[in-house]
Formats: C-alpha cells, structure tokens, sequence
C-alpha cells in the first residue's frame, strides 16, 4: 500500500472562554496485491477464488476540541472524531465518526470537582464495511463499546500545617583559645563562646 499526503494540527485560542485543539490529515492511497482463498460456488462445490485488494481513492482522518470556559469554576468540552472510508475491490469501509462531551464543576471553595461525561453520544462509533467474494456479499458492522456515561466526584485533601521543630536553646560552653606574643610567651585565656 502507498500513501501520501499531508497533516496539519492547530491550537487556537478564540476568546478568553474558548478554545479549539485540532489535527486534520488528508491522504491518497494506492493499495495493490491479492490472495487465494478457499469457498464454494453456488452448487456448493469447493472451489478457490482470488481476493483482489486493489484500490486506490483519496480519504481523511480528523480531530477536533473545543473547551468553552463559563466561569472560574465551571467548564464544559465537546470532542469531535471522524474518519474518512476507504474502498478496494475486495471492501468498501465505510465512514466513521463520533462525539464525546465532558463538563466539570468546581465546588467547596477549590477542594472537589464534580465532573460528568459522555463518550460516543450519537452512538456512532462503529467499523462498517462491505465485502465483495466471489458467490457473496458480506455487509459487516462492529462496534467495540457502546455509548458510555460516567460521573465521578473528586475530593482534595489539604495538606496538614508544617509542625515547627523547636529551636535548640543556644547554650554556653567555655572555650580555650592558646595565644602567642612577641615574646614567645604563652598566655592560656578562657573566653566564652556561644554555640547553637
């Protein structure tokens, strides 16, 4: 298979309470090869025919996110999938797209956030293709997970305040420093010196 094409992703900040995150990629593809497979005719007599994968079109994959910001404690972000089909001799896949959306709510004063999401909400997610054998036509549909809510509540515990260590009372302790004048004569003082 041989594909070519390009891949563009933009960051755009629109407003200060909207933002858009997204990736397009638009490609050609030129598939070539077959393969031998073993079936029946319509007589039900074993026979092999050849699956003939070439095929060659144009097609896309696209992502897009929008975060609306409604206020310092509450926002809500639709997510956008699509992908583009693609068709040989053998099988024509056919487009898939879906649609998710998220809300989350700051609440007791900066401590919990309550949030609430829905994945696939037009229950779209799901691979449909058509395949041509030789004494058939075989429509498929596969979805790998069914549209999904969830709820969760997020507490933050705070962390306890630093306990001070007490400060070591500074103590005097009685040094002995050793002087040398002039006159070579030693002189012993004793000083006092304060020590942490």
């Amino acid at each position: 298979m041989i594909a070519y094409g390009l891949d563009f992703n933009f960051n755009w900040d629109a407003t200060s309470w909207l933002k858009f995150l997204g990736n397009v990629d638009l490609f050609g593809y030129n598939t070539k090869g077959s393969t031998l497979y073993d079936t029946f005719d319509k007589d039900g007599n074993p026979i092999q025919a050849v699956a003939n994968f070439e095929g060659k079109g144009f097609s896309t994959r696209a992502r897009l996110s929008s975060t609306i910001k409604v206020d310092k404690t509450f926002s809500f972000q639709l997510q956008g999938f699509y992908r583009g089909g693609q068709k040989t001799a053998y099988q024509d896949r056919k487009d898939m797209y879906a649609i998710n959306f998220g809300a989350s709510k700051t609440i007791w004063k900066g401590d919990g956030t309550l949030a609430f999401n829905i994945q696939d909400i037009f229950n779209t997610r799901a691979m449909q293709s058509t395949t041509y054998t030789a004494n058939s036509i075989r429509e498929s549909y596969m979805q790998w997970q069914p549209r999904q809510f969830s709820v969760s509540l997020t507490y933050r515990f705070k962390q306890g305040e630093k306990i001070e260590q007490p400060k070591r009372k500074k103590t005097s302790m009685p040094t002995i420093q050793v002087v040398m004048n002039k006159a070579r004569s030693h002189v012993i003082r004793i000083q006092k010196k304060s020590r942490k």
